[in-house]
């Protein structure tokens, strides 16, 4: 008995869907006709008639050989290239029901060059309830004091990693990036710590340092030794500072 994969609702038209996957399976590259023909294993003037047919979804760039590459303002693209989930719930809605939003809005703008590839990992697929939320921290060198009151302690807990995902949106290998991010209390979501450049930090001092401008106090440290899933290690820190209670 054969099994038949569940198709992906989305508003991409069924002519191109094949086409889109030949994208996201070269990290959005931009493709020749002949690249795309072997990636999809469907004829030239088949895939030149699919794509006329839906120019808004298409991009040319010069002419011998034509470069074609996906229109990076739809959103039906993101969405369908994440399978209709929201990135940071990680809830499977439809797809009228889903937005797109940057995954780090502090990201420095650079002016494109002729060569340069988009950045589609920055551009995330999220719900409504999503949407809105801060997914970045910023790093603030002068500490705030605490002002003076009765005071009692609370404590957090804080993991730092360094993240294994592509190396880079053109590139197929897998390793370890140059930043690290950290999640509070066992909670779903991680975050970046920026500095005041804008620059994600890519070391657990200056994420601690983002806590302890806070007045933080770091009272223990956990290195997890479970290689297999991190190499690097995964570092556990707990932290506790007075808080402050109304008179």
């Amino acid at each position: 008995m054969m099994l038949k994969i569940a198709k992906i609702e989305s508003k991409i038209p069924n002519a191109i869907q094949e086409i889109i996957d030949a994208y996201i399976s070269r990290s959005f590259e931009s493709l020749t006709y002949k690249q795309l023909s072997d990636q999809t294993r469907v004829e030239k003037n088949t895939l030149v008639q699919r794509i006329n047919r839906n120019l808004n979804y298409f991009r040319f760039i010069g002419d011998r050989p034509k470069l074609i590459e996906l229109n990076s303002d739809l959103e039906e693209i993101y969405i369908y290239r994440d399978k209709n989930q929201c990135q940071i719930c990680e809830k499977i809605f439809k797809p009228d029901e889903l937005h797109t939003r940057e995954k780090d809005p502090y990201r420095k703008k650079k002016k494109k060059q002729v060569d340069e590839v988009y950045d589609w990992e920055n551009v995330i697929t999220c719900c409504s309830h999503c949407k809105e939320k801060d997914l970045v921290k910023r790093l603030e060198l002068d500490p705030k004091k605490l002002s003076l009151g009765r005071k009692t302690w609370e404590y957090k807990e804080i993991t730092i990693r360094r993240p294994y995902k592509r190396i880079n949106s053109t590139s197929h290998k897998f390793g370890y990036v140059n930043y690290m991010e950290f999640n509070e209390d066992n909670g779903p979501q991680w975050y970046h710590v920026l500095d005041n450049e804008n620059d994600i930090c890519n070391s657990k001092s200056e994420i601690l340092n983002f806590f302890g401008n806070r007045g933080w106090d770091l009272i223990n440290i956990e290195e997890e030794t479970d290689y297999d899933l991190q190499p690097t290690g995964v570092f556990q820190y707990l932290f506790k500072r007075e808080k402050i209670e109304g008179d």
